[in-house]
């Protein structure tokens, strides 16, 4: 068993795995040293929702993208759900790109590179553009909270020394896949 685990010590100073899901979406990291005394101790990142109600906590948080009329990143997950909601409430969400469940769409629909998703209102952008805001925003908050902990970008460690998995279904097919790739090359 020590022969097995030895042969899956990553390389790297440490994994990051970003879970993308239908729902929900969350991340978790461990470190090759913790990972070696201690091989199922993973941080994750507990969620809350700001809104008005009754405080939740959550290991993940709802894969909702929304991005501002001129097409720039704004929020996800719950901040996402609260802010589109604020706006619907004030009628003030018109124009707003407001993305819930995008990622089945690379399950049912026929993929290429150019396929584009629709909001509720209609507004289509490039699914690689949806799928490169949610992931360069995981991926923000995991170096974010590196560098809170003092990890990154010190003597201890630099970016490159991050291992990245980003989780796909292993019933989706070869397109669905490679779309996914493409869409984590395009975060920089």
């Amino acid at each position: 068993m020590a022969a097995a685990l030895d042969n899956q010590i990553p390389s790297k100073l440490m994994v990051a795995a970003i879970d993308f899901g239908t729902t929900y979406t969350g991340f978790g990291y461990s470190m090759r040293d913790t990972y070696q005394s201690e091989p199922l101790r993973i941080w994750t990142k507990h969620w809350g929702s700001s809104g008005g109600g009754p405080a939740l906590v959550s290991e993940k948080t709802p894969t909702v993208l929304l991005l501002n009329p001129d097409k720039t990143f704004h929020s996800f997950g719950y901040d996402a759900e609260d802010k589109y909601s604020d706006l619907a409430q004030e009628d003030e969400h018109i124009g707003w790109y407001y993305f819930k469940h995008f990622k089945m769409t690379l399950y049912h629909e026929k993929i290429n590179r150019t396929i584009s998703l629709r909001t509720d209102q209609g507004l289509e952008l490039p699914a690689l553009e949806v799928f490169k805001h949610s992931i360069s925003y995981i991926k923000g908050l995991v170096l974010d909270e590196l560098r809170n902990r003092g990890v990154l970008e010190t003597a201890v460690m630099q970016e490159k020394e991050i291992g990245w998995v980003l989780t796909v279904p292993a019933i989706w097919d070869f397109t669905a896949k490679q779309f996914m790739r493409e869409a984590a090359k395009l975060v920089s």
